[in-house]
């Protein structure tokens, strides 16, 4: 059969990939790597159905896959993560998932925060003009990462069901 990207649905490349284990070929000799088909099957699948590609590559241990797959998740609101998705990607793809939302939430507030550098006085702009525009800039980026902190923005923050 051809192994072109979209020739096959998901469940098709899911249930391949649980019959090579079952008759005991490591998926990781057919998909561990760019150049294989099986590995482009899943990666077609990222822009459409980035967390089910992402589960099954972390449920076969594919890791080039899942990292190739995780750009695709980015926006991906973690508190729609459902226990099934959860125990099917495994616990060290789960984390990085969330390692890779935290880590975007800590970029952002490394860029907002960080408020606008001065420049030489003019008459129009001095001290007073900086100070006003500074303290402009903090409420604005304080709310921003507050929002971004609290999980309004794209998922970034932990799952609702499991803030404290």
């Amino acid at each position: 059969l051809p192994c072109n990207p979209g020739s096959h649905t998901l469940q098709q490349i899911d249930d391949t990939l649980a019959a090579l284990v079952k008759y005991g070929i490591p998926p990781a000799l057919l998909a561990s790597s760019a150049h294989r088909p099986l590995y482009q099957l899943i990666l077609a699948y990222a822009p459409v159905r980035p967390i089910d590609a992402y589960a099954l590559a972390g449920q076969h241990g594919l890791e080039d896959a899942a990292v190739a797959i995780s750009a695709h998740l980015l926006a991906y609101d973690t508190s729609l993560l459902t226990d099934a998705l959860v125990m099917r990607m495994g616990a060290t793809y789960c984390r990085r998932l969330f390692a890779l939302h935290q880590a975007r939430l800590a970029a952002l507030r490394r860029i907002v925060l960080a408020p606008p550098g001065r420049h030489a006085a003019t008459l129009t702009c001095g001290e007073e003009g900086y100070g006003v525009l500074v303290k402009g800039w903090a409420f604005a980026a304080a709310e921003l990462v507050w929002d971004a902190s609290s999980g309004e923005w794209a998922g970034c923050a932990v799952p609702r069901r499991m803030r404290g």
